[in-house]
């Protein structure tokens, strides 16, 4: 196993060329700093918090050191990339150029909300996905396709083009993308929906997107006949979601394992749009499920998600109580940041990922850093 690497305190130089310590940063980062091939990377780590901190959304409390060993599975997570003028190729390789991910998982949306559906960007994306060395499991975002009515986006059908995507990217239903095939188990009919388990911990995609979860204008009467065949699709999805995530906590209770990790795109705690009543209606079942079968497993839980485009931790799910469900003392939500942003007018990117580390020996399973670079 490569040496560890060692955090250290540094100060850098800024942009405009004055020195600023790592503790500049927003205050889910990190006073850790550790030096790769001549660039720095922020890296917060975080353990999974558990009762004693239900509630708590402040990263900065429960600082530790990242718990690396043998048994060890490492993966690094993206989403919201690239959406347009971005280098993705640079983030590819910043991923990589690192020794010790094992997997890559992509959490949704490549490419804008805004941005045409077509089916040459769908296929760049594809032979994109084909550079990283690791195998990459991808679950999809709103903006390939259920946001692809809008006028500036093509208008076109959404579940055409979901049906597109899976045509294009789980042509081999069990088979991930990347550079190294992983083979996985998927659900019949929702190739998008994977699982795997490694070293006695499992890991599984949901597809659960934003946009309400495809459930629009449900208030309207008489609904229109589109509207009429999508809540027919978010009905299906919804039934078959949950018949899957039933599975995979059966099937964490009958191996005995030691945790569970969660991929979906949804941010299901949008908080502005929260405040500014937008629908969320679409969750509530998926919410109460959630709520129901963490409740029962008991062991540490993670969900991951992208769609916020900034990073957030919210230890304890205290906002399932919004959909009327418990919040989960052993859950723990990871919102991602979003995989490039453009700096300095454009002259300039920063390339970030989510380090998730799981170890089935350790008492909380799973930590994670916020890795930051150019």
């Amino acid at each position: 196993m490569p040496e560890k690497r060692r955090s250290v305190q540094l100060q850098v130089r800024s942009a405009r060329g004055h020195d600023a310590l790592v503790t500049n940063q927003p205050n889910h980062f990190n006073d850790h700093m550790s030096v790769q091939s001549g660039k720095y990377t922020v890296a917060v780590a975080l353990p999974l918090l558990l009762a004693s901190m239900a509630g708590c959304s402040d990263s900065s409390s429960g600082k530790s050191t990242m718990v690396r060993s043998d048994n060890s599975v490492e993966l690094a997570i993206i989403g919201d990339v690239p959406y347009q003028g971005e280098d993705f190729p640079s983030l590819i390789s910043s991923i990589n150029a690192d020794p010790f991910v094992k997997t890559v998982v992509h959490v949704g949306d490549i490419k804008s909300g805004e941005s045409e559906c077509l089916d040459q960007h769908y296929w760049d994306i594809r032979w994109s996905f084909l550079t990283f060395e690791e195998p990459l499991v991808y679950t999809f975002g709103d903006n390939e396709w259920a946001d692809c009515d809008r006028d500036s986006a093509g208008a076109y059908d959404p579940q055409e083009r979901l049906a597109k995507l899976r045509d294009i990217f789980f042509d081999v239903p069990g088979s991930t993308l990347g550079g190294r095939d992983m083979q996985v188990e998927s659900q019949p009919g929702y190739p998008e929906n994977q699982l795997w388990q490694d070293k006695d911990i499992l890991f599984a995609t949901v597809h659960i997107v934003g946009s309400n979860n495809n459930l629009k204008n449900q208030d309207v009467s008489p609904p229109s006949e589109q509207t009429a065949t999508l809540s027919s699709e978010y009905g299906k999805r919804t039934a078959a979601n949950i018949a899957w995530l039933r599975g995979i906590f059966s099937r964490a209770f009958d191996s005995d394992s030691a945790g569970v990790a969660l991929f979906f795109h949804a941010d299901m705690w949008k908080l502005k749009d929260h405040f500014d009543r937008e629908n969320f209606s679409g969750y509530t079942e998926i919410v109460q499920e959630l709520s129901r079968l963490t409740e029962a497993y008991a062991r540490p839980v993670v969900f991951v998600s992208g769609e916020n485009h900034h990073f957030r931790m919210d230890p304890g799910v205290p906002w399932f109580a919004h959909y009327g469900a418990n919040p989960a003392n052993n859950v723990t939500q990871l919102i991602v940041e979003q995989g490039v942003s453009l700096i300095a007018d454009g002259a300039d990117q920063r390339n970030t990922w989510l380090r998730l580390i799981a170890d089935a020996t350790t008492e909380n399973v799973f930590s994670w850093e916020q890795v930051v670079g150019r």
